[in-house]
């Protein structure tokens, strides 16, 4: 293992704000100052300014697999630093790059909080114990002391709510992450709602553990067919897109499958189209954009995730409305 450098000081790397928002702040809980970044030249110019101990960069940035650019910055800017490299998609596929850019550990997305604690341990950075506001040791709580947590919420403690917030959030957190393998931002929107029932439902709950766990596993569950469902929805789109004589009753949706395509960025359109329109297999499409076989995957799945943002933009009320007052 490469010796981390002197410093408490880790860059994070990621494009997706809200996964980027949780790393900041589980790693700031644990004593360590972050610098967080989206994008390849900002990581540069603060490796330039900063001497890290440790650089966490995901694999696929705006793009493609750009995390490997962010390593071999590394190499020359910060050679004591410990680079772990991490995806949600297959790494083996870019094991050997990886290497040769200095990569010193992977990590399959979503990685829990046991992980990212060993990693900063392994380094010998601050200890990733969470603390009190007082500085004392934080240890679980029992089931009873939970539901006492939650009596003296239901008359009117607000420091035992947030208590309880502290206490069970890495539980429910490693339930949607770890469990069921859902996004930060998923697990972090996911966490609101599962407080927001425990504050509906407080005067019915017998076991406040085992309620949030079931509780959290539930909504894990309903979010995961949502995804399927829009998952399924978007690829019917790009079927549709087939260049056919469409039936009468297709025209609206490829009109507004089309519509969605304009609001993407150019690389993103481009690359749906090759994949979709053009029929072109994964290396035909790597070959022509000059990119890893492996990244096309992943890059295919960043797209349709914006697609389905752009067409669900499109089919709300107030969007659809405008558009035919100006149709009209």
């Amino acid at each position: 293992m490469i010796p981390a450098a002197p410093t408490s000081s880790v860059l994070v790397v990621e494009d997706d704000p809200g996964v980027r928002s949780f790393l900041a702040g589980i790693l700031s809980e644990r004593g360590v100052h972050v610098t967080p970044v989206d994008n390849v030249d900002d990581a540069c110019q603060s490796l330039k300014a900063n001497d890290f101990a440790l650089i966490l960069t995901d694999l696929c940035l705006e793009s493609g697999s750009e995390g490997l650019d962010v390593a071999r910055a590394a190499q020359t800017m910060a050679p004591r630093a410990h680079v772990v490299l991490y995806s949600g998609y297959d790494l083996d596929a870019v094991a050997a790059e990886a290497e040769a850019a200095g990569v010193d550990r992977m990590l399959r997305k979503p990685f829990g909080l046991k992980e990212l604690d060993r990693l900063l341990a392994d380094l010998g950075l601050e200890s990733p114990t969470r603390t009190t506001a007082k500085g004392r040791r934080e240890r679980k709580l029992s089931d009873r002391e939970g539901q006492k947590l939650l009596e003296r919420f239901r008359v009117g403690d607000e420091l035992a709510f947030d208590a309880l917030v502290n206490a069970y959030q890495p539980m429910v957190y490693s339930v949607f992450m770890r469990w069921f393998r859902l996004s930060a931002v998923d697990a972090e929107d996911l966490f609101q709602e599962v407080l927001l029932q425990l504050v509906v439902k407080a005067a019915g709950i017998r076991n406040v553990r085992m309620w949030l766990l079931g509780t959290a596993v539930n909504q894990a569950k309903k979010r995961i067919r949502n995804l399927i469902r829009d998952r399924r929805l978007v690829e019917r789109y790009m079927e549709d897109l087939q260049v056919r004589a469409p039936e009468e009753e297709d025209e609206d949706v490829q009109e507004l499958i089309l519509r969605g395509m304009a609001r993407l960025k150019p690389f993103d359109a481009h690359l749906l189209a090759m994949i979709y329109l053009e029929g072109l297999s994964y290396q035909e499409v790597a070959d022509s954009l000059e990119r890893p076989i492996g990244s096309i995957g992943p890059l295919r799945g960043r797209a349709l995730k914006r697609l389905t943002s752009a067409i669900t933009e499109l089919e709300t009320p107030p969007q659809r409305a405008q558009d035919r007052a100006a149709v009209n």
